[in-house]
């Protein structure tokens, strides 16, 4: 990798001038070793250092009923009997299908917020916007359509009720039958594959064996109905997870949608009290969503987990005690619950680096403290899901503050010098982060596509672990640096001081090396993930794309311009010929939407180079 030269005089000038704005001279030295630092690191690919002044112008299965008897999901004459009861009452609430919403303006621009991210900016004006779609169609000659913004919101549950995601109408006696106990035993071997307790890591065998155990009672006591209904929806969740990792492993069972339905439905039955089994079923669900790419069902359901976490305690440390024997079970629950509160603390950093939408669960309320590795280890595997939690846990400590210093309300009121300030602190902690993880796993600035991901040696959990590292330490360095173009929010008319543009272009840089590796990385990488490849790709492709396509619009003459056009078209290529696994037609859908939206940003960003050869730019 090639070094750069030394930050220039220009930029120590620029940053000599902001002392005027109540900075402190170590506060602008330390911002001098920063920027020289992370400089070092990139290759020569330095934006042009003038920005344009132009005015700123979008399945029938067989099932086991708790009498011991078969049920087939087609029969109408099937009598069953079952000892759980059946709530009229709720059950008959279960929602019918109702058609979603056809895209308008008001629910295309939240859509934008919550699917395409909010950290596109040029000059304080955000790019997925009314103006800046008229802006972009300036600078390309094309009409802009909103909708190719959109890759995530691809007919999500068009067949559910928008509050709640994923459940369908389910037949009442339906909801009292469960698989045979046998094939279960099955879906959970297939649900310790690596893919999931790497990816998503919520099984622990002890937990998921009295869940099993309290599923296939023969009988329901009155007051552990609470219980044993949100079990009997852990597992339908298994084996929609189950039927997606191994397509066609069981023909007699249900399709994943119809045990997603299930296990929705189930939930909704029970809601006084908050349960581990019913936070167990949401993480599950969650976890199914996830891997099919169905990112608003997996957003939706999140806040219900971090209220039931919470309500179970596991935002406090209780007792690091060792348990007896005699209360070990409930001991290991509160472990496991801790370590589940740290899953859905993790995610609700990813979800609101995002949307932009303010986190549910945040350190003024929760205690951070990790407990002592010795503590979290047991024979019974909960020490595995303990150890996948320790980098991502101090990286969504640092998305926390991420979005407060540059996405609360406050933030958007700073001054662009503050701004400015407050993105290279966040990064200065972001490299922190990273040289604390040890060498071999931790995530590079840039990656080049001939370089090794690991040492021959590294086995799979390693590389499982070190493609999660890498691809999420780009995904935040790119939420961070693209915050530059945040200057000027304040008002929107007045264009950014010139002192400011050589500081901003550094960030720009950094951005744009970490979307372009991204995308290389996923080319190369994918093969290592089996059945957690579609999951990558349409959480990170999207908004690395977005990272070089921004840059040629504002910059569609610069050197480089032609060789992120390539790369772009090279994922493009790469998503249409990569054979993935047998898809649901949700996947297959979100795949298209995804060659759509990376072939229209191939095509737009040819035609503003065009569009600036011909002198029109």
């Amino acid at each position: 990798m090639q070094d750069r030269p030394a930050i220039g005089a220009d930029t120590r000038a620029s940053l000599a001038r902001l002392q005027g704005h109540h900075i402190t001279q170590e506060t602008v030295n330390e911002l001098f070793r920063r920027i020289e630092e992370l400089e070092s690191g990139l290759p020569r690919n330095r934006v042009p250092a003038t920005i344009s002044n132009e005015p700123s112008p979008t399945a029938s299965s067989i099932v086991h009923s708790h009498d011991g008897s078969s049920l087939s999901e087609n029969s109408s004459s099937a009598v069953v009997k079952s000892s759980v009861p059946v709530y009229s009452e709720l059950a008959s609430a279960i929602l019918q299908p109702s058609p979603a919403n056809s895209p308008h303006e008001t629910s295309g621009w939240i859509a934008l917020q919550r699917d395409a991210g909010v950290h596109w900016y040029y000059k304080g004006m955000r790019i997925l916007s009314q103006r800046g779609v008229k802006w972009m169609s300036s600078r390309t000659g094309q009409d802009i359509t909103l909708d190719i913004f959109l890759p995530l919101n691809v007919g999500v549950n068009q067949s559910s009720h928008p509050n709640h995601p994923g459940l369908g109408h389910v037949p009442q006696h339906q909801l009292r039958e469960l698989p045979e106990e046998c094939a279960t035993l099955e879906a959970i071997a297939v649900c310790y594959h690596p893919p999931v307790r790497f990816g998503f890591p919520i099984f622990d065998k002890v937990i998921i064996e009295a869940i099993v155990k309290e599923a296939y009672q023969e009988s329901l006591q009155a007051n552990s109905s609470h219980i044993q209904i949100p079990a009997m929806a852990c597992i339908w969740a298994i084996h929609a997870i189950a039927n997606r990792l191994e397509p066609g492993r069981n023909q007699i069972l249900p399709d994943s949608d119809i045990c997603v339905s299930r296990a929705r439905a189930l939930i909704e039955l029970v809601t006084e009290v908050s349960t581990l089994e019913e936070l167990q079923a949401i993480l599950l669900l969650q976890a199914y969503y996830s891997f099919t790419g169905q990112w608003r069902s997996f957003s939706l359901l999140h806040p219900r987990a971090c209220r039931m976490v919470c309500e179970l305690g596991g935002h406090f440390i209780q007792s690091n005690k060792p348990p007896t024997p005699e209360d070990y079970l409930p001991a290991h629950q509160t472990r496991y619950i801790r370590e589940l509160f740290w899953l859905c603390y993790v995610l609700d950093k990813d979800i609101a680096l995002r949307t932009g939408l303010p986190p549910v669960l945040t350190s003024d309320y929760c205690d951070l403290t990790w407990p002592p590795q010795s503590a979290a280890t047991n024979s019974s595997g909960a020490e595995e899901c303990t150890r996948s939690f320790p980098n991502e846990r101090n990286l969504s400590i640092i998305k926390e503050k991420f979005c407060y210093l540059l996405y609360s309300p406050a933030a958007f009121k700073v001054t662009d010098t503050q701004l400015l300030l407050n993105v290279r602190q966040l990064d200065d902690e972001l490299e922190q982060w990273r040289l604390a993880i040890p060498s071999m796993m931790r995530p590079r600035l840039a990656v080049p596509p001939e370089q090794p991901l690991l040492a021959p040696a590294a086995d799979f959990s390693q590389r499982i672990q070190y493609i999660n590292l890498q691809l999420d330490y780009h995904y935040t360095l790119t939420a961070f640096h693209t915050a530059v173009g945040r200057c000027g929010t304040i008002n929107e008319d007045e264009n950014v001081p010139e002192d400011l543009h050589c500081v901003m272009h550094s960030s720009i840089d950094i951005s744009l090396e970490a979307g372009r590796s991204t995308l290389s990385f996923l080319q190369t990488s994918m093969g290592s993930l089996g059945a957690g490849a579609f999951r990558h790709i349409y959480l990170y492709a999207p908004n690395a794309a977005m990272t070089l396509f921004v840059n040629i619009l504002i910059h569609p003459l610069y050197e480089r311009a032609f060789s992120d056009l390539d790369l772009l078209a090279s994922t493009f290529r790469f998503l249409q010929n990569t054979p993935f696994l047998t898809l649901t037609p949700h996947e297959t859908n979100l795949l298209q939407r995804l060659n759509n939206f990376m072939m229209e940003l191939v095509r737009l960003g040819k035609c503003a180079v065009w569009k600036a050869k011909k002198g029109e730019g």
